[in-house]
């Protein structure tokens, strides 16, 4: 790899992995984003990016685009099936306090922006990591088919089965279920409130 000195291994393309990418090439890195699926795409519906999220795209120079392509959340109501308000939430006071609103924001649309910023030169496609080896040097990430790469940091943002975070911390505890069931979906040109509902 180039500039192996200041070179960057980010395991998986998705929202975190780009945005890690683009902040590290920022601060002077050179790095590459290896993904295991041929095409790169988000899925799920929509997101809540509190202020400090947006804060953090502004520095990415992306917070404008999601703030035209999203939906400002000013209040809300989480609500049992019965109706009953469980919580009331307002984000006026963290608004004024951090100078950016809460966007609420189609996945896809967030996730498109920093696909954009990052390059179609930055991204590695088809590449199914299966686990990394470290050295006094930096890293070496390997994939399926025999295939290594390696860099002076490895970024493992390779979803809930990391092969990256297993490789670090094999004793660690697998992931768990949580019990926690959520129904999502988008309602588009919704002139009335849209009530969060838990499930019980």
């Amino acid at each position: 790899m180039e500039r192996e000195g200041r070179s960057v291994a980010v395991v998986g393309a998705g929202i975190g992995g780009v945005a890690g990418a683009l902040a590290l090439r920022s601060a002077g890195f050179a790095v590459r984003v290896y993904e295991r699926e041929a095409n790169p795409r988000e899925l799920g519906f929509a997101l809540l990016l509190a202020p400090n999220a947006m804060s953090a795209l502004r520095e990415l120079g992306l917070a404008d685009a999601i703030v035209t392509a999203g939906a400002a959340a000013r209040r809300g109501e989480i609500r049992r099936l019965d109706g009953k308000t469980l919580r009331r939430i307002d984000s006026t006071r963290v608004t004024e306090r951090l100078g950016e609103p809460a966007i609420v924001a189609l996945r896809p649309v967030l996730h498109g922006a920093l696909l954009e910023a990052v390059g179609e030169e930055a991204l590695v496609l088809g590449r199914r990591a299966t686990g990394c080896t470290a050295s006094e040097a930096g890293a070496t990430v390997h994939f399926e088919g025999g295939e290594h790469v390696r860099a002076r940091i490895v970024v493992g943002a390779d979803g809930v089965g990391s092969a990256i975070r297993k490789a670090l911390h094999p004793t660690d505890t697998p992931p768990q279920p949580s019990g926690l069931f959520a129904l999502r979906g988008v309602a588009h040109q919704q002139q009335r409130p849209v009530e969060g509902v838990i499930l019980e």
